[in-house]
């Protein structure tokens, strides 16, 4: 999957982020769901948290990236599928 994200990137079609924002838009939520269902409370801390950094950081896109990395960083824990991790 990560190479295949890499190569939509990498290919230079100016279509090329735009199919990347669809692919996740796709894939993310469904993936958040599965994190959450299996999550127990500090799991969920931990997703409420980078949330809410997020939801304060709209106009700091640094603090905003950051926010989503932790996020989408805390999700193979979550999800207790190996096969999800980094």
């Amino acid at each position: 999957m990560r190479q295949s994200l890499d190569r939509i990137l990498k290919s230079g079609t100016p279509d090329g982020a735009a199919h990347l924002v669809e692919i996740r838009e796709i894939l993310e939520p469904e993936i958040a769901a599965l994190a959450a269902a299996r999550a127990d409370d500090q799991d969920l801390a931990t997703m409420r948290e980078a949330v809410s950094v997020m939801d304060s950081a709209r106009h700091d896109p640094e603090a905003f990236i950051e926010a989503d990395l932790d996020f989408h960083l805390s999700w193979p824990k979550q999800r207790r599928t190996p096969s999800f991790c980094p």
